[in-house]
């Protein structure tokens, strides 16, 4: 039995090459076709970038300009605080005048990232802009006694006159305010009504021996009468010595040397937490616990 065999005419050969050659014909335009729609996504995608990198805002700063201006290069912003209110995205460029000085802090409400950060840069000429969280003092005035006052929001740290930060001041200039009385929390002087100082938050430097000087701040000064956030220590020394010499009178002496120790350093939070104005038991009990005053 001989094997089957199939004939192709010329002509059936000449259709199934011509059909082949369509086939590929049709699958490279399909090609085509898809490198296209690539090229042009790609091309959208560059056009969006580069349209939201064209839509980026710059905001002009100066020492000459105002908070209710556009913020443009000829109508720039004044201060830090005109910010605030702008609607920042990323991309975004601030321009600061050189040679000026702009006050207060920074805050932005909005984050800028790699490809699109937001920019803090200068321009004009001149030296490059100085940025302090400084703010400017009211204009100072005089009181009865002659003493420049100048009134604050805040109680301040650091004083700049010109740029150049200034050595904290003392009251009086020179010498020393006698008191006329007081407790173990206050101080009265009767002059200092004259003076007419605000000592509120002020730290006050005190002789109470001539050996001896001690700093304490001030809670509160309403008049004559200066208030301390905590309790002087008048006969400090005295009142922290005594009951050591007394239970050495009666006992004659501690029977070991770390007893002794535990005895000195009870003794001390004792006196530490009374100065302080604290309730001792409360302490000692807190002490226990794993806190106290002097860890909070």
């Amino acid at each position: 039995m001989g094997l089957p065999i199939r004939i192709i005419s010329r002509e059936n050969s000449l259709k199934a090459l011509v059909f082949h050659q369509k086939g590929l014909k049709t699958k490279y335009i399909r090609d085509m076709k898809q490198r296209v729609k690539k090229q042009t996504l790609l091309v959208i995608l560059t056009l969006m970038t580069t349209l939201s990198s064209s839509y980026a805002k710059n905001y002009y700063f100066s020492g000459k300009g105002d908070d209710r201006n556009k913020g443009s290069i000829t109508d720039p912003f004044k201060s830090l605080q005109a910010i605030v209110d702008l609607d920042l995205k990323p991309g975004d460029s601030l321009f600061f005048h050189k040679d000026d000085r702009f006050f207060g802090n920074l805050h932005l409400n909005v984050a800028g990232n790699k490809k699109q950060p937001i920019v803090f840069t200068s321009y004009g000429s001149g030296k490059q802009p100085i940025f302090t969280g400084a703010k400017k003092l009211q204009k100072p005035t005089l009181n009865k006694k002659g003493n420049t006052v100048i009134k604050t929001e805040e109680i301040p740290q650091h004083l700049f006159i010109n740029g150049r930060l200034q050595t904290i001041a003392r009251f009086p200039n020179k010498g020393w305010l006698v008191m006329d009385g007081g407790d173990e929390k206050s101080l009265k002087d009767d002059e200092l009504e004259d003076y007419m100082i605000d000592a509120h938050g002020a730290t006050a430097r005190m002789r109470l021996k001539n050996w001896e000087y001690q700093y304490m701040k001030i809670e509160s000064a309403n008049n004559r009468v200066l208030v301390f956030d905590s309790v002087l220590n008048i006969y400090s020394d005295e009142r922290d010595v005594r009951p050591a010499k007394v239970k050495m009178k009666v006992s004659n002496c501690f029977r070991t040397f770390e007893g002794a120790e535990i005895y000195a350093r009870i003794a001390s939070f004792v006196s530490t937490a009374r100065k302080h104005d604290k309730n001792v038991f409360t302490e000692l009990c807190n002490t226990f616990s794993g806190y106290n005053f002097l860890t909070r």
